[in-house]
């Protein structure tokens, strides 16, 4: 939801600005390396979407990972394995699942096992089609950055003696 949120929202404001805003002044290169971000942003999004919505065994992958509901015997072999911190979780756990009995899975679950082949696969892309949405997001603010007029403004010296005084007095 977040994600989704912070992402869409970032590139529609984009796309608006370099499409249809008549205000915003943007030069051609400068333009065209802000739409290589967006569309790498929206490449590696849609990938973070896709695993969100289609699960690896929708699509036949084998070996999901496998959550189970917490018992506790599952709580007294952590114990006995000297895992009291995996312990503390699996009652908190049970505790969540008891107080909470329509909870939809995986929600106060453990997991048993963790994906492989392709599933973890499918996962994996699902990460980094986040982490690469929200970098490619960062590199378009870096490109905005490099190619604004602001950054190249000569502030006169006496600017710098007066910010420093005015830090001083606080």
């Amino acid at each position: 939801g977040g994600a989704v949120l912070w992402i869409g929202v970032t590139l529609y404001a984009e796309a608006y600005t370099l499409e249809v805003s008549q205000i915003a002044m943007v030069g051609k290169v400068e333009r065209s390396l802000r739409w290589a971000c967006v569309l790498l942003a929206l490449v590696s999004a849609s990938f973070y979407v896709f695993n969100q919505i289609i699960s690896p065994g929708d699509l036949g992958l084998c070996c999901d990972v496998e959550y189970r509901r917490v018992t506790m015997a599952t709580v007294d072999k952590a114990r006995s394995n000297g895992a009291y911190a995996i312990a503390q979780q699996d009652l908190a756990l049970m505790e969540g699942a008891r107080f909470t009995p329509n909870a939809t899975a995986p929600l106060y679950m453990g997991m048993y096992d963790s994906a492989s082949g392709g599933a973890l696969v499918m996962i994996l892309l699902g990460f980094w089609g986040e982490a690469g949405a929200g970098a490619f997001m960062l590199l378009n603010l870096l490109v905005i950055w490099y190619f604004s007029e602001n950054r190249t403004v000569d502030l006169p010296p006496a600017f710098a003696v007066e910010l420093e005084e005015a830090r001083v007095e606080r």
